[in-house]
């Protein structure tokens, strides 16, 4: 994970969806350091400033490092869109 000199660091989970990019790059614009947390790749290229890391937020242990030393963590990270998805209460909950 990249130094932090001067710049706040925030966590974006979610952050290779369109709601959880979109607000990493707004944060980049304001000129804070960005971490992007997902479980899969973002489509979009990353901003100066931005850097994705790969991983589950049910991962207790990933998360942590994620999160160690942030000003600020943002919780978009949800388990899917599609009505297969959503009917599966428990995944949904661990999130």
């Amino acid at each position: 994970m990249t130094g932090t000199g001067d710049k706040e660091v925030h966590v974006v989970t979610g952050g290779a969806g369109f709601p959880g990019f979109s607000l990493g790059k707004q944060l980049t614009k304001k000129g804070h350091l960005v971490r992007l947390f997902d479980i899969k790749e973002p489509v979009w290229e990353l901003e100066d400033g931005m850097e994705f890391i790969k991983g589950d937020i049910v991962e207790g242990r990933k998360l942590c490092e994620v999160i160690k030393g942030a000003n600020a963590v943002y919780h978009l990270a949800s388990y899917g869109m599609s009505g297969r998805e959503q009917s599966t209460a428990q995944v949904i909950c661990n999130v």
